[in-house]
């Protein structure tokens, strides 16, 4: 039962006590319960970590408008429930009230559209410099999707809070994270989930019957400078997957450097569910999951797509001014480190998403024991990242290989 008749009377408990409070956290009762909390998974420390980092936020807040219309074009109307101002953090903090489940289902499409009109306002706003605040008694299925998808995968900052009595006055709590938590990120990859393409950096001059020595060696510096944008690409588009440049050591000297890009492929992560418990055929599986199913098996999509696709291009701008980029070797990463291992020699190692964060983790490791001549871009820090997110033993289920028993009678009989 709702602790509130309406959002308006919640609105207006809220108002008032902007009168009373320095910033939320005062009216906050479980306010050790973040620092508290020990994840059990990636997942729910990406959501613990956002809701620290907007928690911070709120000690000390000023009202800067209340259900008022902050739409710049005349004729529009957006009127957020509170706007407040964080002169601690220099953050903008959004606060969006809902008191019934059918309702709350508006509040990702609300606080999205709040946060482009604060952009449009107060120009280069990054998102680091805005915290949403749901505060809600009822969190249905679609509010925690948006939920979890804005902390887990688009690294924003979101804090959920509930009504509740303490002592008899009306106050605010945590939400429970696991409540949040839609689905597990999954903590290793094999071979098999890696995607990959090769930049091969062809020197035209090579082409001649008697060439000269390449002048590419001259140029290591724009490449490292490619690779810096490959890796800022990755991390845009929210990806996750590295690149490393290497020198051909054997070989025929037309392509005297390469660069493997390396990138998650994520319909290739759908074989995941079949290590699940209760998952024992094709009816098992959830509906939207038989779907990825269907197109997996028809169009066998391997992760070679727009997203890989975009990481590389955005490196030909920059190498295009010392050689001839092509995208070649459609290949996942086993296969490219064999050939790093019979043929080139790594030089430079760049990382984004969940493979940036472990080169951090264990930079950071490495910097405490006093080994600090090592940095993010060391190749021996590269295969040390690889090796604890690339598991080899992992039993890899093939989707289009599996037994044709799991699927109904009649599901591989043609149209």
């Amino acid at each position: 039962m709702s602790i509130f008749s309406s959002e308006q009377e919640m609105q207006d408990w809220l108002e008032s006590k902007f009168s009373e409070i320095w910033g939320l956290s005062d009216i906050i009762s479980n306010n050790n319960y973040i620092e508290d909390f020990v994840p059990k998974n990636l997942s729910e420390e990406k959501i613990r970590d956002s809701f620290k980092i907007s928690y911070e936020c709120l000690h000390l807040l000023e009202l800067i408008t209340a259900n008022q219309n902050i739409s710049s074009k005349k004729g529009e109307i957006l009127k957020p429930d509170l706007i407040t101002y964080s002169p601690e953090k220099e953050t903008i903090v959004l606060i969006e009230l809902k008191n019934f489940s059918g309702a709350t289902r508006e509040a990702g499409t609300e606080i999205s559209a709040y946060s482009a009109e604060l952009k449009g306002a107060l120009q280069s706003l990054p998102d680091g410099d805005i915290v949403s605040v749901i505060i809600s008694p009822h969190w249905p299925t679609l509010i925690k999707h948006y939920i979890y998808n804005t902390i887990v995968f688009q690294s924003k900052n979101l804090l959920c809070l509930e009504p509740c009595l303490t002592d008899g006055e009306i106050s605010l709590k945590i939400v429970d994270i696991p409540l949040l938590v839609q689905s597990s990120l999954p903590e290793r990859y094999n071979d098999h989930q890696l995607a990959g393409y090769t930049l091969c950096l062809y020197d035209d001059t090579q082409q001649q019957h008697n060439p000269p020595p390449t002048k590419l060696h001259e140029y290591i510096q724009v490449m490292l400078s490619s690779m810096d944008v490959i890796s800022a690409k990755g991390e845009k588009i929210n990806g996750h997957g590295f690149a490393l440049l290497s020198k051909e050591i054997r070989g025929f000297g037309l392509s005297p450097y390469f660069i493997s890009v390396v990138n998650v492929a994520p319909f290739k992560c759908l074989e995941q569910v079949l290590h699940l418990e209760g998952i024992n055929n094709y009816s098992d599986l959830p509906l939207a999951t038989q779907k990825y199913f269907d197109i997996y098996l028809e169009h066998s999509p391997h992760g070679y797509g727009s997203s890989l696709s975009s990481i590389c291009q955005a490196s030909f701008p920059i190498l295009k001014t010392i050689c001839d980029p092509h995208i070649e070797g459609l290949t996942t990463w086993d296969e490219i480190n064999r050939n790093i291992e019979q043929n080139w020699q790594p030089m430079y190692f760049v990382s984004w998403g969940i493979f940036k964060d472990m080169s951090v983790a264990l930079l950071t490791e490495e910097y405490k024991i006093g080994n600090t001549s090592n940095n993010l871009n060391s190749v021996s820090l590269g295969y040390k990242v690889i090796s604890q997110l690339v598991n080899k033993e992992y039993n890899y289920i093939e989707i289009s290989h599996i037994n044709e028993s799991f699927f109904p009678t009649g599901y591989f009989d043609p149209e």
